[in-house]
């Protein structure tokens, strides 16, 4: 496996977690006393997590489908 594809999958290993916690704050009473604006940026964080996460997840299922290349 080429190192930038072990990267790929570290690099998503370590944000599924970051992910999860941040859904859970999102849905805790701790999250409703913060401020609106707090609470509207760390929505559009998860949002562009969860896309980000999504990507990774697409390049990955994309190398994985390709035939492996030969080495020179």
């Amino acid at each position: 496996m080429p190192a930038f594809q072990s990267r790929l999958i570290e690099e998503q290993q370590e944000l599924r977690p970051r992910l999860v916690s941040l859904g859970q704050f999102i849905v805790s009473e701790r999250f409703q006393m913060l401020n609106a604006r707090q609470q509207y940026l760390l929505q559009r964080q998860q949002e562009v997590m969860t896309e980000y996460f999504m990507i990774l997840n697409w390049r990955l299922e994309d190398l994985a489908a390709q035939p492996p290349r030969e080495s020179l």
